[in-house]
């Protein structure tokens, strides 16, 4: 659950005491809703839904419009939830900070906000400038290599596969045949490589076992 500041001040400020209650509850939820770089995933029928209320697009774009952006059909960004949640401007983001660079990541996804990330302004000296430069390079080296696929031995492969059978089915419905059935299939995929019928590879065979349930008992 994201926990975030809010402004019990809001309640005084002339803009929101002149919203109709509905605009009042959806300024909120856009808030509560948002992810945590101020962007939101328009979605008028779930939020609709939450507020008990129907709300007008129109009439929603023409309330906000000097406090949010449009970034897309799909995306609306909160102009101020950067400065209040992380007391500084999006220009001000310390990539060094774990909570700033999971913020800075998703802002430079958008054209918006790049000139304001990447590099991130302000900062003159060029070995600082180079240290903060945020790109999908740089956070896609921090990201874990996918784990290198180890096949299983057939003892194994057998007892995930009997194991998932009698859960699924019943011991009534485990017999020699079924037996034979996967063995079989574990050879024609040993000997294939690790790749299934359509030749693709078999990254998890645990979760192919258990796709291939039907077929052993035929």
């Amino acid at each position: 659950m994201a926990k975030r500041f809010t402004d019990s001040e809001k309640w005084k400020d002339a803009w929101f005491m002149d919203l109709p209650s509905k605009y009042k509850l959806f300024w909120l939820y856009l808030l509560d809703e948002c992810n945590h770089a101020g962007i939101w995933k328009v979605n008028f029928k779930i939020s609709s839904f939450y507020i008990g209320e129907h709300l007008e697009y129109s009439e929603v774009k023409r309330l906000l419009n000097a406090r949010i952006t449009i970034l897309s059909d799909e995306y609306w960004f909160i102009n101020k939830f950067i400065k209040y949640q992380y007391k500084c401007d999006i220009e001000g983001l310390n990539p060094k900070n774990k909570a700033h660079l999971s913020t800075i990541k998703i802002l430079n996804e958008w054209d918006n906000f790049k000139h304001l990330t990447t590099p991130l302004l302000g900062v003159k000296d060029k070995d600082k400038d180079k240290e903060l430069v945020i790109s999908k390079e740089v956070v896609e080296k921090k990201v874990d290599k996918p784990k290198k696929f180890i096949p299983p031995t057939e003892q194994e492969f057998r007892k995930e596969a009997y194991e998932k059978i009698v859960q699924s089915y019943g011991k009534d419905k485990f017999n020699q045949k079924v037996k034979g059935n996967v063995i079989a299939k574990y050879h024609a995929w040993n000997n294939n490589d690790w790749k299934d019928g359509y030749n693709k590879p078999i990254k998890n065979w645990k979760a192919k076992v258990n796709h291939s349930l039907k077929h052993f008992l035929e």
